[in-house]
């Protein structure tokens, strides 16, 4: 054993992150142990590393024949054993390079696995292929012949191949170490690559035709050797010298003349040319072109990726599918998938070959369909069909409206099928005027359809049946004009309709309902006319087929109906002209499908003008409306049913499309369900999946009436709602509206003024000496402004770029004020203005830059500020408040020396500050606490490691370096030290209120505090008497409700293993309820951590149930904020020293937050 060299393992290595090359590859152990031991020659050394340094432990030991080398796994190592033959290849292939070994045992537990020995015969020649180019580019060198050696013992081909890559790789090696550099040697070393590039083609070539020719006799073994040939083959980049892998790349493809190379497919070894890319889609139709194996796939780690263009492996193309479908016949399925393809295709815009391709693609897409299935929206498999028509169990598979544009197929229509059966040459059980079943089919059918057929598609199915002999009758199949229905048989001698129950349908194609009174004359001569009056008259009171109500049919000879006169003795007795409202609602609800439509039609055409005081709130519970998505409708109330189909998502129902908008309008349907209605189907429904979840929170925002904030969903009244509570109470609703407008997020009207500045004659008086006063003032007025209320001009940025703020003096200025409502001003061709004199304004021009435009009057011996603050304060404030513009217009007005008198810290804001970031509510620029943390807060990611990406945010500085702040880097570790013990419980003394940082005025603050760490409401807390199982004290503000007890239990278990982490006893951490504030997560008062409850009951509680992921974010989240609220112990202000401070605490405890995430959440 080497000792020496071994433990210099990267001694020579010109880049020792490298292994495998130049001795250095036992450096490749380390990545899967810590410790490697390495036992031979009575001694055994152990090699660590102690940090960057690698240490070596030695000891005698006993003496043994073998070298042992032992490696303890590193735990997040995942090993198998391989399985023994590919264990035995590699081995052949290694045992190439080794000059002294000749044989190799494998063994497992004791039991020989394999034995590799090697040997070889006497070298065989070898003939050269003809299309393989025998000399290099310069023809310096040249192959005359080639011999191979074969294996003595042995016919196992899987160990001839595995000498063939022994062999190249071996020369490959060799001439790695090759200076491809160097001038003198550069053409004789390219010359030798080229000869190394060629042997390794010759070697490619003659593997592969072995493989194709066993294939067919073993085609899984001969597919794993072929791949292991393609990946034996595939160049990878050389070191010290990329150059060389490039030039043996580039001979072994371009040593050869010929326009095919061979690489494995599905279908054997196939030129890869004719190898198509692997596609799902294709994969379904495509059978006999040959695709890439799996195993090759992403092609960029494999040989295809360094395949020629001549080469090339592309992917599918119309002319393959054309000459699949031209030598074989799909099935079904293949065929669904082919024309999905197909639809896609021209979905996509294929435009110009469209044409073309369609012509020779139809002629050839032929398939056999399934037997036994249901045909073209027809109820029986049975029914006679066009002989040009596709099955059902095909086309319900794709989208209508694209295959009748990409391949001109129209659907079947009723007419179509009339059509047919009406014709000649039908067998006997499908003739109409034959099979008394078919016929009652026939006429089945037309009544499920008849209702959705269009007066054109009527007219025609009427006048092809009208000579047809289809109606049964009780004297056989009749014309519908020859047939009658029962009520008109007065003499029991007509051909009665044996079907009754199509009595609508059968009217409409001819059947006759009467008999013509001067048929009835011609036949009751010998009858006596009273009794023949008498049932005439009875048989015309019958009840009325469509409302099931009874009516009077009374017509003279003619057929005509007698005038109105003669009924008005009989209206004077009660009879109606027509039925009430409730009797056609009734009717409209009704189980039986004719009187059904035919009350709901009735209704629909006659509710303006009989019924104007309907109102469907008067039939909330009356189940009269068609709904549902099938063929035969439903019934719904109007409570339940409303226009549009996407709130079926939420449980309610959609209104059929039998009835039209303008029916619908009639019948006032709503297109949407009121917010009452909407909150009742959340409860009686609420969502089960997140999947579900997230359809319901997208329908509800999309369609106004509620607002997603985070993982709630809050909703909103709409205006039937807002009417409604109108009509209740007027003045109270519009008093708390007027009231609560701001908690509404009702912007203030100044918001929507837009001001116009209209300047006079420009001046020639420069305006630079009042640019930089108004600069340094506004820099020394914005220094203590809240960053919340800012626009997104950022005057600090004025300074290096002074063409961004000019000041410019003019004779005369004006100011124009006008509304810009949008929304409320809609259709007005003119709006509100007001035009008034003003001495100041600022005016932004469509570049971005801003002039502040003032006044020159001689006149003035004092400059007037008030103007200029009120423009200024406009530009700078999203929403400015009126002391924003005495404040400004007092420190525009003062000297510094004046300033500094009332507080202002002048000189320390010249020197050390800039107006604060804008921002609003929480972000990365105003908070210490990790971006990634920031982020969580709002939506938690779900990544392998929640961890991932925050750790990158610490960073030690270096211990010479100095802050901006008072703290020094060195000090860190014992001030992490003093914040952690400096905490403290509340003992009741403490003061608890949630209030703004008190600042000293002399210094001011350098950071607004943020949203999420001391809130900007004035609140106390109140103890709530209880503590958790932990010890922790409960607190809770005033206006807030009962603490949930669930959350609060989770809670503090959270923060009772966090507290772990930092040394923290639980009496430490106090728990508060501020259910008006969930975006505020905590505070610190007088040593006291605060944490908020309701920001874990609304960000992170759900989370608790879902995976370790979920689990891991929740810890990581609120180990960041009990960081951060320790810093502020020793740092008060949100400044550098608390973010320098924050950092350290948070990394001084990572490694202990890890073990913590390994107990909760042991698979993050």
């Amino acid at each position: 054993m080497d000792w020496e060299r071994l433990v210099n393992i990267a001694e020579g290595n010109p880049d020792e992150q490298k292994i495998g090359a130049f001795g250095v590859g036992f450096f490749s152990v380390f990545s899967v142990t810590d410790s490697p031991v390495i036992v031979s020659g009575g001694m055994r050394k152990r090699l660590f590393y102690d940090d960057d340094q690698l240490l070596v432990e030695s000891r005698p030991c006993d003496v043994n024949k073998w070298t042992i080398f032992e490696m303890d796994l590193k735990p997040d190592v995942l090993t198998s054993i391989p399985k023994p033959f590919d264990l035995s290849r590699f081995i052949s292939t290694a045992l190439t390079f080794l000059a002294n070994v000749t044989e190799v045992v494998v063994r497992f537990d004791g039991s020989v696995l394999s034995t590799i020995r090697r040997t070889r015969k006497d070298p065989v020649g070898m003939k050269l292929p003809e299309d393989l180019k025998a000399a290099g580019p310069s023809k310096a060198m040249s192959i005359k012949s080639v011999k191979t050696i074969r294996p003595k013992h042995g016919t196992d081909d899987r160990y001839r191949n595995s000498s063939i890559q022994s062999v190249h790789t071996h020369y490959g090696a060799g001439i790695d170490r090759l200076s491809v550099r160097l001038h003198f040697a550069m053409k004789w070393n390219e010359e030798l690559l080229y000869i190394g590039g060629f042997m390794a083609r010759l070697m490619y070539e003659r593997a592969m035709s072995h493989v194709r020719d066993v294939w067919p006799s073993g085609a899984d073994q001969a597919q794993k050797e072929g791949l292991f040939i393609m990946k034996s083959f595939t160049f990878r980049p050389s070191t010290p010298d990329p150059k060389v892998a490039d030039l043996l790349r580039h001979a072994f493809f371009e040593c050869s003349i010929s326009p095919s190379f061979p690489i494995v497919s599905n279908l054997g070894i196939r030129d890869s040319k004719d190898v198509r890319q692997p596609h799902p889609e294709f994969a379904l139709f495509m059978k006999q072109r040959p695709v890439l194996d799996p195993s090759l796939v992403p092609l960029d780690k494999t040989m295809i990726a360094d395949l020629p263009r001549r080469y090339k492996v592309t992917t599918y193309t119309f002319r393959d599918v054309r000459d699949e479908l031209a030598q074989r016949t799909l099935s079904e399925e293949e065929m669904v998938a082919c024309i999905a393809w197909w639809v896609r295709l021209f979905k996509e815009g294929v435009t110009e070959a469209g044409e073309r391709w369609k012509k020779e693609f139809i002629p050839v897409a032929k398939f056999k369909p399934l037997r036994g299935t249901r045909r073209a929206g027809l109820s029986d498999i049975y029914d006679p069909l066009p002989p040009d028509t596709i099955p059902i169990s095909f086309t319900s598979r794709l989208e209508p409206d694209a295959v009748r544009t990409s391949l001109g197929w129209q659907e079947m229509s009723i007419v179509d099928w009339i059509r047919h059966i009406t014709g000649p040459g039908l067998a006997r059980e499908h003739d109409i005027r034959l099979s008394l079943r078919f016929s009652n089919r026939v006429i089945n059918v037309l009544n499920t359809l008849w209702p959705s057929l269009d007066p054109a598609e009527r007219e025609a199915v009427v006048e092809m049946m009208r000579g047809v002999e289809c109606i049964p009758t009780s004297q056989g199949q009749k014309k519908p004009t020859e047939a009658f229905f029962p009520e008109a048989d007065l003499f029991g001698d007509l051909a009665v309709i044996q079907v009754v129950e199509f009595d609508n349908v059968l009217q409409e194609l001819g059947v006759r309902r009467n008999v013509p009174w001067m048929q009835i004359k011609e036949r009751a001569i010998h009858i006596d006319w009273l009794l023949i009056l008498i049932e005439f008259t009875a048989r015309c009171l019958h009840p009325y087929v469509e409302l099931g109500l009874p009516i009077i049919h009374w017509r003279d000879g003619s057929g005509s109906r007698y005038p109105m006169d003669a009924l008005f003795p009989l209206l004077t007795l009660g009879l109606r002209n027509y039925p009430p409202l409730d009797v056609i609602i009734a009717k409209a609800s009704s189980p039986e499908t004719p009187v059904r439509k035919a009350a709901l039609d009735f209704l629909i055409t006659n509710v303006e003008k009989l019924y104007p005081d309907y109102n469907p709130a008067d039939f909330l519970h009356v189940a009269f409306i068609p709904c549902g998505k099938v063929i035969h409708a439903q019934l719904g109330t109007p409570e339940e049913v409303f226009t549009s189909p996407e709130w079926e998502l939420l449980g309610f129902k959609r209104l059929h499309n039998t009835v039209h908008s303008k029916a619908a309008a009639r019948l006032r349907i709503k297109e949407r369900p009121p917010t009452s209605a909407i909150a009742q189907a959340l409860r009686k429904n609420p969502p089960q999946t997140r999947k579900q979840a997230q359809g319901y929170f997208e329908l509800l925002s999309r369609k106004g009436g509620a607002a997603q904030t985070d993982n709630h969903l809050d909703l909103k009244p709409d205006c039937v709602d807002i009417a409604e509570a109108l009509l209740r109470d007027a003045h109270g609703y519009l008093q708390k509206a007027r009231h609560s407008s701001k908690d509404m997020g009702a912007k203030t009207l100044s918001v929507n003024v837009v001001h116009i500045v209209e300047k006079g004659d420009v001046s020639k008086k420069d305006g630079e000496s009042l640019r930089r006063h108004v600069l340094k003032r506004v820099e020394i007025f914005l220094y203590d402004q809240d960053s919340a209320r800012r626009s997104g001009v950022d005057p600090a940025k004025w300074h290096n770029e002074p063409e961004k703020f000019t000041v410019k003096y003019c004779k005369q200025l004006h100011i124009t004020k006008c509304l810009n409502l949008r929304h409320a001003v809609e259709g007005v061709t003119k709006i509100p203005s007001v035009r008034e004199k003003a001495l100041a304004g600022v005016e932004a021009t469509k570049d971005g830059k801003y002039i502040l435009w003032v006044t020159d009057d001689p006149t003035e011996v004092k400059q007037d500020w008030y103007d200029m603050s009120v423009a200024l304060c406009r530009l700078l404030f999203k929403i400015h408040k009126v002391h924003d513009t005495s404040s400004l217009m007092t420190i525009l007005d003062a000297d510094l020396d004046d300033l500094r008198r009332r507080g202002y810290d002048v000189d320390f804001i010249k020197n050390n500050a800039h107006p604060p970031p804008v921002t609003t509510g929480i972000s990365p620029e105003s908070s210490s606490i990790p971006k990634g943390l920031l982020k969580s807060q709002q939506s938690i990611p779900k990544s392998p490691s929640p961890l991932r990406g925050w750790f990158k945010t610490f960073r030690w500085p270096t211990k010479t370096s100095r802050v901006a702040g008072g703290f020094m880097p060195a000090e860190m570790e014992d001030l992490v030290g003093e914040a952690i013990n400096m905490c403290t419980s509340d003992d009741g003394s403490s003061d608890r209120t949630i209030h703004q940082n008190t600042e000293n005025l002399r210094r001011e603050k350098k950071k607004r505090d943020v949203k999420y760490c001391s809130g900007l409401h004035q609140t106390d807390l109140k103890s709530c008497g209880i503590r958790t199982k932990d010890g922790m004290a409960v607190f809770k503000t005033p206006q807030s409700g009962e603490v949930p007890l669930a959350e609060l239990e989770q809670f503090s278990l959270v923060l009772s293993n966090l507290g772990e982490v930092f040394d923290l006893e639980s009496k430490k951490l106090h728990i508060f309820w501020h259910s008006a504030d969930v975006e505020l997560m905590g505070f610190n008062r007088s040593c006291a951590i605060y944490l908020n409850l309701a920001h874990f009951e609304r960000k992170h509680y759900y989370l608790l149930r879902g995976s370790d992921d979920d689990k891991a974010a929740v810890f990581t989240a609120w180990y960041f904020i009990i960081a951060h609220e320790i810093a502020h112990n020793k740092a008060f202000f949100h400044d550098e020293d608390h973010e320098l401070l924050f950092t350290s605490i948070a990394q001084s405890r990572l490694k202990r937050f890890r073990q913590q995430l390994a107990k909760v959440a042991p698979n993050c």
